[in-house]
Order: C-alpha cells, then sequence, then structure tokens
C-alpha cells in the first residue's frame, strides 16, 4: 500500500490562477457505458473546482483525513470524489488498488491497533483465536499499527465483499467493528447499494453508509448530508446545484460543476441539455418531502409493463432480502401482452443452489408474494454464478436485455 501524498499547510479550496483558465479543457472521462456506447466527457478547470469544493465543504473534509483509496482513477467516483478532494485539503491518500477485501480490512484493522487480535498475516484472514500460520510461516508476535484511516469510499459491491470476508464466528468480528467505527465517513455510489448490504453495515460500524446520486457529467448532484445519513435515499441537492423533475420523473440538473461537452459529438451535446441550461440525467427520481431517491435509469431500471411503471431497483431490494441471494439485476424484455415483462437474473449463495425456495421460478414467486405487489413479481427468473459487472460494480442492463430477449431462456421448476 503507498501513500500518494501528504499534504502540508491547512485546510484550503481549489482554485484556479487566472479567471478566464476556468473555461479551459482540464481532463476527458468516459461514461461508463452501461446504457449506450461510452461518451467522452469533457471537464473544465472550473467546473473540477466546484466540484471539488462543494464536495470538501460537505463532507467536512481536513488535512487531518486518511482515506484507503481502493477505487479505479478513471471515474469521477475515484478520481474526483476519492483523490482531488483529499490531496486538495492536504489530506493523506493511501493506495489500495486493486480492491480485495481481506488487504483493506488488514490496513483498517491496523488502524486501530487490532490488526494481532484478528489474527491477520501475509493478506488472508486467519479464523479468530486459530494460531494458524500461513503455508508454514509463522506469524509476526505482532502488528505494527499504522494511522487510523478515516475515510472509505467505495461502490456497493465492494461493502458486499467486505462483509462476506468477516469472520463467520460472531465472536470474532469485534476487532472489525472497531476497525469499521473508526472512519468517520463511509460513502457508497456509482450504483444503487441493496438495502441489505446498507442495514448490516450499519450493524457492524454503528453509523449507516452515506449515500449520494451523480454523474460523470454533472458531479456530485445529491447526497445525504452528514447528520441525515442512513435515511435512505440519496438526499438533497449539494450546494450550487439546481435541479427540476420533469415529466414521468426525469431528473433534470444544472450548475457551474456540469462538463462543457462530449467530446467531438456537439449533436449529442446539443441534445443533452434542454432550452433552459438544464441537463437531461436520464434518471427517474421521486421526491418526497424535499428528499430524492433513485427509482433508476429512465432506460433500463424502469419496466412498464402491463399499465405499470416499475422500479427494477425496488424489486432487486427485495430480493436481495432473501438470505441465499447472493446478488439480483432486474430488467424487461419485451412482452406482446404485457408490453414487457419482469426478469431477474440471480446468483444465489453456492451452499444454497439447491435446497432453496428461491432455486426455482414459482418457488421465488411464492416467497415474493408477501413482499412485492403482484406486478412487480418476475415472471422468469435465470439463474447464474454471478451477474456480470464493469470495473465500477455496475450492471450493463441494456447488455442482459438485449441477450435474454433474444435468448428466450425461461427458467422455471
Amino acid at each position: 500500500m503507498a501513500e500518494l501524498s501528504r499534504g502540508a499547510g491547512t485546510s484550503r479550496v481549489l482554485s484556479v490562477e487566472e479567471e478566464d483558465e476556468q473555461d479551459h479543457n482540464a481532463l476527458i472521462l468516459y461514461t461508463s457505458g452501461t446504457t449506450g456506447p461510452p461518451k467522452g466527457v469533457v471537464h473544465t478547470h472550473g467546473s473540477l473546482k466546484a466540484q471539488v469544493n462543494t464536495l470538501c465543504r460537505a463532507w467536512n473534509w481536513s488535512q487531518d483525513d486518511v482515506i484507503l483509496h481502493a477505487l479505479p482513477l478513471h471515474h469521477t467516483h475515484g478520481l474526483v470524489n476519492a483523490l482531488l478532494c483529499p490531496l486538495t485539503v492536504g489530506a493523506r491518500v493511501e493506495d489500495a488498488a486493486p480492491f480485495k477485501a481481506e488487504r483493506v480490512w488488514d490496513r483498517l484493522l491496523r488502524g486501530v491497533g487490532a490488526a494481532e487480535t484478528a489474527r491477520i498475516h501475509g493478506g488472508e484472514i486467519l479464523p479468530c483465536g486459530s494460531g494458524q500460520d500461513l503455508e508454514g510461516a509463522r506469524a509476526p508476535p505482532s502488528s505494527p499499527s499504522l494511522t487510523p484511516v478515516t475515510v472509505f469510499m467505495g461502490v456497493p459491491t465492494m461493502y458486499s465483499r467486505l462483509l462476506a470476508a468477516l469472520p463467520a464466528d460472531l465472536a470474532c468480528r469485534a476487532p472489525y467493528a472497531d476497525a469499521a467505527r473508526g472512519l468517520r465517513l463511509a460513502v457508497t455510489g456509482s450504483a444503487t447499494c441493496p438495502r441489505p448490504v446498507l442495514e448490516a453495515w450499519e450493524r457492524l460500524a454503528g453509523a449507516p453508509l452515506l449515500e449520494r446520486y451523480g454523474l460523470t457529467e454533472t458531479g456530485m448532484v445529491l447526497g445525504q448530508p452528514l447528520s441525515q445519513r442512513g435515511r435512505g435515499g440519496v438526499g438533497v441537492p449539494f450546494d450550487g446545484m439546481e435541479v427540476r423533475v420533469e415529466g414521468a420523473g426525469e431528473l433534470l440538473v444544472r450548475g457551474k460543476q456540469l462538463f462543457k461537452e462530449y467530446w467531438k459529438q456537439p449533436q449529442a451535446t446539443a441534445d443533452s441539455f434542454d432550452d433552459r441550461g438544464f441537463f437531461k440525467t436520464g434518471d427517474t427520481v421521486t421526491l418526497r418531502d424535499g428528499w430524492f431517491s433513485i427509482a433508476g435509469r429512465t432506460s433500463v431500471d424502469i419496466v412498464k409493463s402491463g399499465g405499470f411503471k416499475i422500479s427494477a431497483l425496488d424489486v432487486e431490494n427485495a430480493l436481495l432480502e432473501h438470505p441465499h441471494v447472493r446478488e439480483c439485476a432486474v430488467f424487461g424484455v419485451p412482452d406482446e401482452i404485457l408490453g414487457e415483462s419482469i426478469v431477474a437474473l440471480l446468483a444465489l449463495q453456492p451452499a444454497a443452489a439447491a435446497s432453496t425456495e428461491v432455486a426455482s421460478l414459482r418457488g421465488l414467486q411464492a416467497w415474493a408474494q408477501p413482499r412485492l405487489a403482484r406486478y412487480q413479481i418476475p415472471r422468469e427468473v435465470i439463474y447464474v454464478d454471478a451477474v456480470p459487472r464493469n470495473a465500477m460494480g455496475k450492471v450493463n442492463k441494456k447488455a442482459l436485455k438485449a441477450e435474454y430477449a433474444t435468448r428466450h431462456k425461461h427458467c422455471t421448476t
């Protein structure tokens, strides 16, 4: 694990030396390509300045922070949120990429002086109290303590894997709980975090994950205030962001954080804004008492079936409540009668694949009946070893829809 930077001096915000430099191109980030071909998103020095300064204030970044960085740097989450923000205020960034749950736990535990108790050696977590060594090597008598990590940011899959790496024996989890509780801020994003993961992390850490929403084109748009973490949804607009909800619930945003253009795609750039300069996010939201929740990408996460508009994310959260469902992706495929039929792609826990009631379509439907409205219950189920994801933990539902609409794999009993 390498330390990238330890800034000196007092907390500060990002500045651009010359006013006219704010409109100069600073970098190009590419969209994830989960709903269409990737596009080059051009950000200026001014848009990056706005993004960084907003997050530094909202998340109380300071030079005393230490972030364990395990995210890719070719996305906003890893580059802006988790790297430029801490470097701007002079905080310390420690590189932990590529992500590995055991390595992250190792560093977190050493920060609270609990590595020896947890019996970590050679990057592998050993059974609590086992006295077991690796391949005949002797574990060191003690593990060196390090500066405590105060911030961690990850995609939902990372938190899921961190939880899965915990010792099976509940009595052995105390050091891990201490390590998780040592974080002043743990952020999840880039994809919707399943409710079971949110609940399990809060039980372990004693504090909820902070959820936020943003896009490559916009930076962070919505976020839970630090004082209201765990309330559900993605919170309220960050300072400086104007938001509108149009039509059937599409979120539109405007502000200094927004990108300049799609690289060499002037028509796509023009089409992505309305006549008032608001960017069309392509995401459907719900708004209640000033608090936003994401229903999903309008093009792939909103299933139009039998006259109903169904959030695939709501169905996924319900199915993930079953302890034998490890991963889930829900999407719609064309149906002559309903318009779209709901399909669930499931990865089950290995030991449960043959015995659980959700190992068949009829069993899944019966289990889901008390938890979902009738029109939300999947009509097809496909079992896989793992749900395919990109580097940021996102599922390419556009590709899944195209693949399974043509393959017609109907898995029943």
